[in-house]
């Protein structure tokens, strides 16, 4: 499994999109997005409540509180960051635990790397986006050709943390002197990940490459 084995989408997307899927700058939020499902009034609603019920199928956006922050429509989710010396089993695990459809083999990929790491947090970033969610959340063109894949979302997280490895090396590399803040002597950078489930009900990952700072 190699990153080659990837094809990555183009962003603007061809046809249109209401939102870019592409656009790695914007968070997709949690939820259903069935704006259409009319509101039901039951027998002991008041109009507040009513609305309030008809709100569980919009959608959520993310937030800074951990617990209000937790998916109201689906079990699993969240943000999860890990070091770079996790074993390929126990990522395929960590990922279903997350909610993640890894066994999907169609899917969009959008992939960025940082202009300014320091600031932005990040070095490089992929989206995963699977098909359903291009038109529900984006309001994306169906594209089919865009979401064929070689790989399965699980292998090709995978394939980006070895790539990922690969690049800037394991442990306090010299490749990432500098790419988070430290002074090469005291606080020296290492290769870390971070994985966030965007949307679980329709399928939206993200997983970047970051470093953390070891200080002797």
């Amino acid at each position: 499994m190699t990153l080659d084995q990837i094809q990555f989408a183009p962003s603007p997307w061809p046809g249109g999109a209401t939102i870019e899927p592409g656009d790695l700058a914007q968070i997709a939020p949690m939820g259903m997005n069935l704006g259409g499902t009319p509101v039901v009034v039951r027998p002991w609603d008041t109009l507040e409540s009513a609305m309030d019920a008809a709100n569980y199928y919009g959608l959520q956006p993310h937030g800074p509180d951990p617990l209000r922050d937790a998916p109201l429509t689906d079990a699993a989710g969240g943000t999860v960051y890990f070091d770079d010396d996790i074993a390929v089993a126990d990522l395929a695990t960590l990922l279903r635990v997350m909610g993640v459809q890894t066994e999907r083999n169609a899917f969009a990929a959008f992939r960025a790397d940082a202009a300014q790491s320091p600031k932005e947090r990040f070095l490089t970033q992929i989206r995963i986006v699977v098909p359903e969610a291009l038109g529900a959340l984006y309001g994306a063109a169906f594209a089919p050709e865009l979401v064929k894949q070689e790989l399965t979302v699980v292998a090709a997280l995978t394939a980006f943390v070895a790539a990922e490895r690969d690049r800037w090396g394991t442990g306090m590399s010299p490749t990432l002197r500098g790419s988070f803040g430290g002074d090469g002597d005291w606080a020296k950078e290492a290769l870390c990940f971070g994985c966030m489930v965007e949307n679980a009900f329709h399928g939206v990952y993200r997983m970047w490459s970051r470093a953390w700072l070891v200080t002797k």
